[in-house]
């Protein structure tokens, strides 16, 4: 999948992390910023994409490429078998730990 491709807005805050209108607001300063712009998906005119904008990126790097160098040098002390195990793990525990979020968010929200 190409870096800078269109992608609906939930894939980058996802309904279980936050609300459509806290997702749009992230979005409209995103824009506003010029790190991101709304453009009309060719299969469905109705849906609004985001992309990122490629002319920020080297701005996205520096913030993000010190972060990504430690992570970097921790995953050189794995073999590739353990860093299947860590990705394994991961993936399975993100959706775990945001199932436990929602459940605390119903207990809460109920009367």
């Amino acid at each position: 999948m190409p870096a800078h491709q269109a992608r609906q807005i939930r894939v980058y805050c996802p309904a279980e992390w936050s609300s459509t209108c806290a997702a749009t607001r992230m979005i409209d300063r995103l824009e506003s910023a010029g790190f991101v712009r709304r453009v009309h998906d060719q299969a469905d005119r109705r849906r609004v994409l985001v992309e990122f904008v490629p002319r920020r990126q080297a701005e996205i790097d520096a913030v993000l490429n010190p972060g990504r160098r430690r992570l970097g040098e921790i995953f050189l002390g794995y073999t590739e078998e353990q860093i299947g195990v860590l990705f394994d793990y991961f993936e399975r525990a993100v959706p775990a730990l945001l199932a436990t979020v929602q459940e605390v968010q119903a207990a809460r929200a109920a009367p």
